[in-house]
């Protein structure tokens, strides 16, 4: 029962909370229960999908990180005074 719990509840977190950490404590409650298959591979996708939105924010938020973009700058500039 836990497991088809926290596959339900993993989801809502995720998609309805916005709630990430949550939503894999859910899905890590189902693989230590060890469910059928189906259940196991739903929560298996479902802790993909967390890895991978938690790397496209890391991209993200390093791609656009203007304080870094300002560092670098600065960098680029002493180098060519010196």
């Amino acid at each position: 029962m836990a497991s088809l719990r926290g596959i339900t509840s993993g989801p809502h977190d995720l998609c309805g909370f916005q709630a990430p950490d949550q939503a894999e404590r859910h899905y890590q409650l189902v693989l230590t229960s060890h469910p059928q298959d189906t259940l196991r591979e739903l929560a298996e996708q479902g802790l993909e999908r967390i890895r991978s939105g938690r790397e496209s924010v890391t991209r993200s938020t390093q791609a656009t990180d203007p304080a870094e973009d300002r560092f670098k700058e600065s960098l680029a500039t002493k180098d060519s005074l010196a």
